[in-house]
């Protein structure tokens, strides 16, 4: 189930993010999408600035397609788009697990289920993390979504941690 943070209490997935006030023994691996301004999606450019002024506490990557599978990819600026159109950096696969997954999502129920684009990519690539035992932060971007109910979910469904829209941050239960 979702709780509302207000702005008093956003330092709580704040933290989360910045581990530059944390005493953490590594830089933290963060997977982002490339947002597309045609598909309608959350831009992310912004973020991905902010990561890459904070080289030395963030690792960036970005998911690519191969075949079925998404992969990550180091940041580069060097971009093609892939077969759905979508904007991938250009570079060989990268092998590490994120720490923190951040994700475009087209809507989202009370228990942080989301809505994608329909390719189950991200469910299956969570899954694999999931396979390693690697605890990892994920974060949806969306536009507003009013939806109360609950959807049905299947096995291979994981939910994600924090849904950040325009005008609040949801957080699920399994994170407070």
């Amino acid at each position: 189930m979702f709780n509302y943070l207000e702005s008093d209490k956003l330092s709580i997935l704040n933290k989360e993010l910045r581990n530059d006030s944390l005493d953490l023994p590594r830089k933290m691996n963060v997977l982002i999408y490339l947002s597309s301004f045609e598909k309608g999606e959350v831009d992310t450019w912004e973020i991905i600035n902010y990561f890459l002024q904070k080289q030395d506490i963030y690792s960036l990557y970005t998911p690519k397609i191969d075949g079925k599978s998404l992969i990550s990819v180091k940041y580069s600026n060097h971009f093609t788009k892939n077969k759905f159109g979508i904007l991938e950096c250009v570079g060989p696969p990268s092998d590490i697990i994120p720490d923190i997954i951040i994700m475009p999502l087209l809507a989202f129920d009370i228990n942080g289920n989301r809505i994608g684009y329909g390719g189950g990519y991200y469910d299956r690539y969570l899954n694999s993390i999931k396979k390693k035992n690697k605890q990892v932060l994920k974060i949806g971007l969306s536009f507003e979504n009013d939806t109360k109910e609950h959807w049905k979910v299947e096995k291979h469904d994981i939910s994600l941690d924090y849904v950040v829209c325009s005008t609040k941050v949801y957080q699920t239960e399994s994170t407070i």
